[in-house]
C-alpha cells in the first residue's frame, strides 16, 4: 500500500473517531503548515510523506497503530485502549495491573464529569440562543 493511501486511511479513521474535524485541523494538531499536509494528501510532493512526518502523526495521535502507519498492514487504530476517546467515554472495565476499586473510582469520576459537561452544554445552548448545542460539531 502506498504511503499516500495509508495517510488518507489514517486521516479518515481519525476523523470518524472524532480526533480531528478536517484536514486543516489535522495539520494544526500536527503543528504542520496546512499546505504541507495538503501536498502530502494530494501526492504532489512525495517528499512530504517522510518518516519524520509519519513519526509526528504517531506522536500526536497515539491511537494510531504504528505497524499500520509504517506498512499499511493491520488495523488503523490500536483498538479498545482508545475506544471512546473522542466521546469522552473511556473503557474502565479492566486495565491489566490496576485494582478494581481504582477502576470503580475512575468510572464514578467519569460519570460526574459527564453530568457536568451536559450541564455546561445546556448552559451554552441557552447562551448561544440555539436549541441544541453540539460540542462535537462545534469544530
Amino acid at each position: 500500500m502506498r504511503r499516500q493511501e495509508i495517510l488518507l486511511n489514517v486521516f479518515t479513521q481519525l476523523r470518524n473517531a472524532g480526533f480531528v474535524c478536517n484536514k486543516g485541523d489535522f495539520a494544526q494538531k500536527l503543528n504542520y503548515n496546512p499546505s504541507y499536509v495538503s501536498s502530502a494528501f494530494s501526492g504532489n510532493r512525495p517528499g512530504n510523506l517522510s518518516d519524520k512526518f509519519f513519526r509526528r502523526i504517531l506522536a500526536t495521535f497515539p491511537a494510531i497503530n504504528e505497524s499500520y502507519l509504517m506498512t499499511g498492514c493491520g488495523e488503523v487504530l490500536r483498538g479498545t485502549a482508545y475506544e471512546g476517546y473522542a466521546t469522552g467515554v473511556l473503557p474502565f472495565a479492566s486495565v491489566p495491573g490496576v485494582p478494581q476499586n481504582i477502576l470503580d473510582g475512575l468510572r464514578a469520576e467519569q460519570e460526574v464529569l459527564h453530568r457536568r459537561l451536559n450541564q455546561i452544554d445546556r448552559i451554552l445552548a441557552q447562551l448561544s440562543g440555539s436549541v441544541v448545542y453540539d460540542r462535537k460539531r462545534a469544530c
